[in-house]
């Protein structure tokens, strides 16, 4: 079963890069806008391990903890097809005050990588606003390690799951200046369930965009596993830049 998942996320991959490859060539005549985006999360991250241990980070904790973020995006337009590459990167580590009855402390280790590759094709672009609908992947790798120092055990949790994933994202105009962006996905393939929100208001300057918005982002996996479920949630800023 999980091979047969994995062909269909590659087979969707293969897909959505041939389906734009051959867009790009038939309106040769139009260029590509490009833009870039940084992004700053404030976003906790919550989950259950395999063994019923609860995971809770809130954002204070990730940000006093932090070893290294980066969070962003590439996305490209032509006429009606887009694609999209999003990338989100945390570490951090924690003492938790806790001891172990052998007397050593417990330190925790949070290592995520998310990376979205996403194709897209507008279902309606109007004076209104613009709505796409997309198609793609998502990819997570995830590190849990809860570390005894001193004497003690190590206990991890890790897995890493490829999704096909098909959804809408657009944005509403407010007026020639402010508009509403979402996004909301959904897919399956090495997890049960993943999906993905993302509702806010956004302002375009001169030099590109500001947005203010809440994201959330997560997943279901099989019983037996690892881990059960696992999400990040919170608000966040995006300065975006067109080339």
């Amino acid at each position: 079963m999980k091979n047969i998942k994995q062909f269909a996320v590659v087979s969707s991959f293969l897909l959505s890069t041939l389906l734009l490859n051959t867009s790009a060539s038939a309106q040769s005549g139009e260029e590509w806008q490009v833009s870039g985006a940084l992004n700053l999360w404030g976003a906790g991250i919550q989950g259950t391990l395999g063994n019923g241990t609860d995971i809770d980070v809130s954002f204070s904790d990730i940000l006093d903890n932090l070893d290294l973020t980066l969070m962003g995006n590439l996305e490209a337009r032509k006429s009606k097809w887009s694609i999209l590459g999003d990338l989100i990167y945390t570490s951090s580590s924690q003492d938790t005050g806790a001891t172990l009855p052998t007397g050593a402390g417990v330190d925790v280790e949070v290592t995520s990588l998310v990376f979205n590759f996403i194709g897209g094709r507008s279902l309606s672009d109007t004076e209104n606003g613009r709505v796409d609908f997309i198609f793609g992947t998502r990819y997570l790798d995830l590190e849990n390690k809860i570390k005894a120092v001193g004497p003690g055990a190590i206990v991890e949790a890790n897995g890493d799951t490829f999704d096909a994933i098909v959804g809408i994202r657009g944005q509403r105009l407010i007026d020639e200046k402010w508009y509403l962006p979402y996004h909301l996905d959904v897919g399956a393939g090495d997890s049960d369930l993943t999906w993905q929100g993302i509702f806010g208001v956004g302002y375009r300057y001169g030099w590109g965009d500001l947005t203010v918005a809440y994201r959330h982002l997560e997943w279901d996996f099989d019983d037996g596993t690892p881990i059960d479920d696992f999400n990040f949630s919170g608000p966040g800023v995006q300065f975006k830049w067109y080339f």
